[in-house]
């Protein structure tokens, strides 16, 4: 019987572990260019997805509870990465944008 119980949050607290990889190694990134307010920024709405979750009949349950944190790693999680790919100064540039990096002496 309490094996059963402890199946789903079990299953929930191992895929936030996998998470969590890739998203502290974001926060660190963005820590090492010193991004701290796109870091604030993310880390805000993050936040405010968990305690939707946790104000929702969601956080009543101790797998909701659970699932609220693997919505806020996830949601952090796929913003860092977004943030890498699309605004970040490691970001991949078009040529024009490259071109108008370099000045002619």
């Amino acid at each position: 019987e309490v094996q059963e119980a402890v199946k789903l949050p079990a299953l929930v607290s191992s895929f936030i572990h996998i998470v969590n990889g890739p998203l502290f190694a974001g926060e660190g990134i963005l820590l090492g260019l010193e991004r701290f307010k796109a870091l604030t920024c993310i880390t805000g709405i993050g936040t405010a997805i968990m305690l939707a979750c946790l104000a929702s009949p969601l956080g009543m349950r101790l797998d909701g509870i659970l699932l609220s944190m693997a919505a806020f790693n996830a949601s952090e999680a796929i913003m860092l990465v977004w943030h890498h790919v699309r605004m970040g100064p490691l970001r991949r540039r078009r040529e024009d944008d490259v071109w108008k990096d370099v000045t002619v002496a």
